[in-house]
């Protein structure tokens, strides 16, 4: 996981992904699996803290959503997990990363990269925030990206920086590298 605590096996296939996770605490234990396969659905994992966080297609959500479970309780049935942002027609969910004091979730938009930001304070769901690039109209922008995507030899940033690094490009400019601060909704 991007705070390094779990060693994680995904399997998946076509339609459907299962979970195997194990703590660095415990190495010689047993993988532990999150939640059963069930046809149809597709799940991606991340932990901070006291959760598991999924990205997930459950219940028909076919552009996904993003849903916790308390580590101590993963039995839990897919339809009493936590909602965090629900699945939306116009809007795909497509990777989630958890940071030490925010979460980002990377979108599309109506076929335009977006990415909001969660953040974490109080162990609370607060309200997401868009990720507004200024010096890009929406218009123009064709891409925000994750550093790692665009520049995988960069290392520029990490779980427990403030900011959240971002590569961003349009039609009339190159790309470019960004940190947006979700404390204060800012762009460096």
């Amino acid at each position: 996981t991007n705070c390094g605590e779990y060693v994680v096996i995904t399997r998946a296939s076509l339609n459907t992904t299962e979970v195997l996770y194990l703590s660095v605490l415990t190495p010689t234990a047993d993988f532990q699996l999150l939640t059963p396969r069930v046809d149809g659905v597709r799940y991606y994992f991340e932990h901070r803290t006291t959760h598991f966080y999924l990205l997930s297609n459950n219940n028909s959500a076919e552009n996904f959503q993003l849903e916790r479970v308390p580590i101590t309780n993963t039995s839990v049935l897919w339809d009493q997990r936590e909602e965090l942002i629900a699945s939306s027609s116009f809007s795909m969910l497509t990777r989630v990363e958890l940071h030490s004091t925010f979460i980002a979730v990377f979108a599309v938009d109506y076929g335009v990269d977006a990415v909001y930001v969660i953040p974490l304070s109080d162990g609370s769901v607060p309200a997401k925030q868009t990720v507004q690039l200024n010096s890009i109209p929406n218009s123009a922008r064709f891409g925000i990206r994750r550093v790692a995507d665009v520049y995988p030899e960069v290392r520029f940033g990490n779980y427990d920086d403030a900011g959240l690094p971002l590569v961003a490009a349009s039609l009339a400019s190159p790309p470019a590298l960004y940190r947006y601060n979700p404390l204060n909704n800012s762009v460096l």
